[in-house]
């Protein structure tokens, strides 16, 4: 379990792909998706979509 950690640590900050930062990933609320559902449809999306289930 250490050595996942480790690894998963290292992933998200300096093996993190530059593309990611690059507006490929879209952050969304949960009350949001019901039209980012539709903009997908519609072919209007690019690159990734995170739910954040958060309420904050």
């Amino acid at each position: 379990m250490e050595q996942r950690i480790k690894v998963w640590d290292r992933l998200a900050k300096d093996l993190k792909p530059e593309i990611l930062d690059k507006g490929v990933v879209n952050e969304v609320t949960l009350e949001e998706l019901p039209q980012v559902l539709h903009d997908i449809i519609d072919g209007k999306v690019r690159g990734r979509t995170i739910v954040n289930l958060k309420n904050e």
